[in-house]
């Protein structure tokens, strides 16, 4: 996978989390050092955190919100 990052500088970052306990998945989250903001992805339609199936799901997801960040 390639990421082509705008010609501005940009400072964010997305973490991938592992389920542990009760989680059913893995979240992802997002900080953007340029806006001091950090948070998790939500599901549409809720402030409930998402979860993903997989890792690489998860990661499609990071890459998708860095996208909307970098733009």
């Amino acid at each position: 996978m390639v990421v082509h990052p705008p010609a501005d500088s940009v400072d964010a970052t997305g973490y991938l989390i592992p389920p542990y306990d009760t989680d059913p998945g893995w979240t992802v989250r997002i900080w953007d050092r340029g806006a001091r903001i950090d948070y998790p992805l939500y599901i549409p339609g809720g402030a409930h955190a998402a979860y993903y199936a997989t890792a690489a799901d998860a990661m499609d997801a990071a890459v998708n919100a860095l996208r909307i960040v970098l733009s």
